[in-house]
């Protein structure tokens, strides 16, 4: 037997927001599901069979109690109000950046599905508190030095118990402080950490 593509549907009376928010989701890279958009009750039903839904997302001004015939494996509410009106299922501010959105959306599928997507998981977030170039008088070196003085966090940097730069913290957990890793040690160490 085939086993079918995840679905998310994204159901929205407000026909604007769920046509943008729809092109936004369908841009970004590794996609886990097919998105299926309405702005029609009686469309969303004659399209989609109960059951074939991975993850139904409804605007909560949109929610009505014949959707549950569709018996997705999870569910979310944009929230438009404020107020929890439906506690039963994860809300997510309908107005905030759309990426927020997405990322939210994500970290749900992932939670309520158990499915791991090492690219997109919500655990493997990147953040830049500094940065080191071992190269001297060049551009690139000047360019390091003016970037990482625009981006560094020292509080954050000493918060992690480091005095000395370079370091790498994977994860919360300095694996490497006071020297330049070369790529194979970077390599060796995140297969440590993330196995």
């Amino acid at each position: 037997m085939e086993q079918k593509e995840p679905v998310l549907v994204l159901y929205d009376r407000e026909e604007e927001y769920a046509r943008l928010f729809s092109e936004y989701l369908k841009r970004q890279k590794e996609l886990p599901w097919q998105i299926h958009t309405y702005t029609r009750a009686e469309e969303l039903l004659a399209g989609e069979k109960s059951g074939e839904v991975t993850m139904l997302v409804v605007a909560e001004s949109s929610c009505e109690e014949a959707l549950n015939t569709l018996q997705p494996t999870c569910q979310a509410i944009l929230n438009e109000s404020g107020t929890l009106r439906f506690h039963q299922f994860p809300n997510i501010n309908k107005y905030q950046e759309a990426g927020q959105v997405w990322k939210e959306l994500l970290a749900l599928y992932v939670e309520t599905t158990g499915i791991r997507m090492p690219l997109l998981c919500a655990e493997y977030k990147t953040r830049f508190i500094g940065m080191y170039s071992p190269v001297h008088r060049c551009l690139q070196s000047t360019f390091a030095l003016t970037f990482a003085q625009l981006i560094k966090d020292w509080g954050e940097i000493a918060s992690y118990g480091v005095m000395t730069t370079p370091a790498l913290v994977i994860d919360g957990k300095v694996v490497s402080f006071g020297k330049v890793l070369k790529k194979d040690e970077v390599v060796k160490i995140l297969k440590e950490v993330r196995g």
